[in-house]
């Protein structure tokens, strides 16, 4: 099966690498066309490509409220009060990512530092210092 990426301009699903490239005489995307953008990357980065039912049970609304978003039967703007849910999920599962990270972190850091191949100081290679 091949994957899916959403468009705004031709289609709701299709296959990836056959969306044509927006010409410059596309209209320009809508508030609408925003909206549905930002929930659908959201959906897909927190949960991946089978986002709609994880991310609605997380939200606590219905997947068909979020099927009629994308699909246009319900018109969803930047300014709904829906996205209040939506940063709360965001801020929920980066805070449970950043504690795993910290976790192999820490976990990788004394296991380096027992075998004395730890980096003290300004000796950190400049990726680790962020």
């Amino acid at each position: 099966m091949p994957e899916l990426l959403v468009t705004a301009h031709y289609s709701l699903v299709r296959p990836k690498g056959e969306c044509e490239k927006i010409k410059e005489s596309d209209p320009p995307m809508t508030e609408n066309d925003r909206a549905i953008e930002f929930l659908t990357r959201t959906g897909d980065l927190l949960f991946g490509r089978d986002w709609i039912v994880p991310l609605a049970r997380a939200m606590e609304i219905s997947p068909d409220l979020i099927f009629n978003w994308i699909s246009r039967k319900t018109p969803l703007t930047m300014s709904d009060e829906v996205w209040a849910n939506v940063f709360y999920v965001i801020g929920q599962r980066g805070n449970r990512y950043q504690d795993f990270i910290d976790e192999n972190y820490f976990a990788f850091r004394d296991a380096r530092k027992k075998q004395g191949k730890w980096w003290e100081g300004s000796e950190l290679p400049p990726h680790v210092l962020g």
